[in-house]
């Protein structure tokens, strides 16, 4: 059985491209710097993790629960690459293909948004945009799930089962998002990021 750390996977990245870091407590997110506000905890290596540093941590936080951890910005291109590379090996051991059950996108927010309409907007900028890129990949959608994160970053996440099954009709993707977002209660409450994730039919 393989064991994949995903939660480790950016920082055992970062250490690979920096070896003098082996052993040291080492954090990704934002640009870097727990300096500046607004920037959060993508990943942390398991010597930070030991100082009570977590995922979506702000980064300021994280400085103070680990004064002597490495800070580090994330750089997307690198991860998707080195993923594609492992996903690739797990693939040449197991007997079947891996392939993706999901997919997802999501937004962080400059400044907090209070306005229903236009996080609604965001999501469905996302569903549509994540929706073409599942098409176009020769995939159907079956769930579509919406996550928030709110000013306290508590996140809760809620999905919605399609009910005329498996589509790949991009209104009906988009449809169904602003249909779970109408599951949240946004009334008073600052919203600081949202997502939005599609289940996938499994091919045949």
């Amino acid at each position: 059985m393989l064991h994949v750390d995903l939660d480790q996977f950016i920082a055992a990245v970062e250490v690979l491209r920096r070896p003098e870091l082996r052993g040291r407590p080492v954090v990704v997110g934002g640009d870097g710097d727990p300096g500046r506000a607004r920037q959060v905890v993508a990943t942390a290596s398991y010597e930070a993790r030991a100082s009570g540093v977590r995922s979506g941590m702000p980064l300021r936080v994280a400085a103070r629960r680990c004064p002597e951890a490495v800070f580090l910005p994330s750089d997307p291109p690198a991860y998707q690459a080195a993923s594609a590379r492992v996903m690739a090996t797990l693939a040449s051991v197991d007997t079947e293909p891996w392939v993706a059950r999901s997919r997802s996108r999501e937004t962080t927010f400059a400044e907090d948004l209070t306005d229903r309409d236009e996080i609604a907007g965001h999501v469905a900028a996302l569903a549509r945009a994540l929706g073409a890129s599942v098409v176009a990949d020769g995939r159907q959608v079956t769930h579509v799930a919406v996550k928030v994160r709110f000013a306290s970053f508590a996140t809760p996440t809620r999905v919605m089962k399609l009910r005329g099954g498996p589509t790949t009709d991009l209104d009906t993707i988009e449809r169904a998002a602003l249909a779970v977002l109408e599951k949240f209660d946004l009334t008073g409450r600052r919203v600081r990021l949202v997502g939005v994730r599609t289940d996938l039919l499994a091919p045949r």
